[in-house]
């Protein structure tokens, strides 16, 4: 028997496509989804956090559409701010919007930018030069990583972080440029139910599916997974989706080593702030960043600029991200003010705008932090699963950065592996 724990898109992914009968997926939370799931209050519709359908794959976009058909269809609109300018995102290339000696510093430090080396640090002073990486690169990551950029490996950015050529950096400084940039260009959002819609949808195609059931001990030895209710399941294979520290916590005959494993796993949490407003409805951008350390959000997302049935008639909304340490205590009340401030002070919550919706959603496992451990820590710890049937899937229980997609593919492409 194959068990499956974690009904997120990567577990929900593997169970559709599972040959047979003996798979069974566990989720503790009441409804499916994982992290893509939605909020609603009071007429409005809110993600827990920041979740578009970003697709590469034809076979992909085709079975994601036969599972939920309404889709729109959206071309990203996204923006830097900087000292009250909004640069369109990427920053890299669209140097024109900066005020000229800004544009000027950037450009003389791109033209002068020197071989990169190891670290992210130096991966980006190599690629964006001294200017780009000061104003924008270096404090828009230490506000989203929190620990020290000198300890991060840059494998993760050379995925996400888009790299024109030079010839296109030099004309983007003149011009908006006439191409577009990164991975997440184009994207796919459902047309009402917010990304929960899309999880639902999945669920119900799911033949046993068992909910509000959690995992709180495995033993590896004899192949068996203690739940919450303390039913004993035994288990052929276990496909484990929930964030790879919350697995290894959960083995009791971790191996010696394991303590240090755990340690070397480092994360950020993010707490989000969801607010529907009653004001201006209409909102050229879908997200914002923000690198300036006055400001305690390192993004603020709108989605109603995603689909109208986000938020009722006459009002919009908006999702403001702050990041901290899994161990750092936040004070709700002090969030909120400082977050309002913030919102005020850039412009995004103007004079009479009413706030008339205030929710706050907490994500633990929100960031993994990509060191010059992880590659080595991974290996071991993915030896010792694997040889105790135990397959990690998706982005936390793999331990790394990945799109929606991606989940998707990975298990449909385990469940295809695990079927021979």
């Amino acid at each position: 028997m194959i068990l499956v724990v974690g009904a997120g898109l990567s577990g929900m992914s593997f169970s559709l496509h599972a040959r047979g009968d003996d798979v069974l997926l566990v989720e503790k939370e009441r409804e499916v989804g994982g992290l893509c799931r939605s909020i609603r209050v009071e007429g409005f519709t809110f993600d827990y956090t920041g979740h578009l359908l970003h697709l590469r794959d034809p076979s992909m976009e085709g079975w994601v559409k036969e599972v939920l058909p309404d889709w729109r269809l959206h071309h990203r609109r996204a923006a830097i701010h900087l000292g009250r300018t909004l640069i369109p995102y990427p920053f890299q290339a669209n140097l024109w919007a900066l005020p000229p000696s800004l544009k000027r510093e950037c450009l003389e430090g791109y033209r002068r930018r020197e071989a990169k080396g190891e670290g992210f640090v130096s991966w980006v002073k190599g690629n964006f030069g001294e200017g780009m990486a000061h104003h924008f690169f270096l404090p828009y990551n230490r506000k989203l990583w929190l620990y020290p950029l000198e300890e991060m490996a840059p494998e993760w950015a050379e995925r996400f972080i888009p790299i024109p050529d030079p010839s296109q950096v030099e004309e983007g400084a003149k011009a908006p440029p006439n191409r577009n940039y990164g991975y997440h260009h184009r994207f796919l959002y459902p047309s009402s139910g917010g990304i929960g819609a899309f999880s639902e949808a999945l669920g119900k195609g799911i033949k046993n599916l068992l909910l509000g059931k959690e995992l709180v001990a495995l033993r590896i030895a004899p192949k068996e997974a203690v739940f919450s209710d303390g039913e004993i399941i035994r288990y052929d294979r276990l496909i484990a989706t929930l964030p790879l520290v919350e697995l290894l916590r959960r083995i009791e005959d971790l191996p010696e080593e394991g303590e240090e494993w755990l340690r070397r796993l480092r994360y950020v949490s993010v707490t989000a702030l969801h607010l529907g407003i009653e004001g201006k409805v209409n909102f050229p951008y879908h997200w914002i960043y923000f690198p300036e350390p006055e400001y305690p959000f390192y993004r603020v997302g709108f989605p109603s600029s995603l689909s109208p049935s986000m938020a009722p008639q006459g009002m919009r909304s908006m999702t403001v991200e702050v990041a901290h340490l899994p161990d750092q205590s936040l004070d709700r009340e002090s969030l909120k003010d400082g977050c309002l401030r913030g919102l005020r002070r850039s412009g995004l919550l103007e004079e009479g705008e009413r706030v008339v919706v205030m929710r706050v959603s907490e994500i633990r496992h929100a960031y993994v932090f990509f060191d010059r451990w992880r590659g080595e820590n991974l290996s071991r710890i993915m030896a010792f699963l694997r040889k105790g049937g135990i397959y990690p899937l998706g982005r936390y229980a793999r331990w790394e950065y990945s799109t929606m997609e991606d989940a998707l593919r990975e298990g449909r492409a385990l469940a295809r592996e695990l079927a021979g």
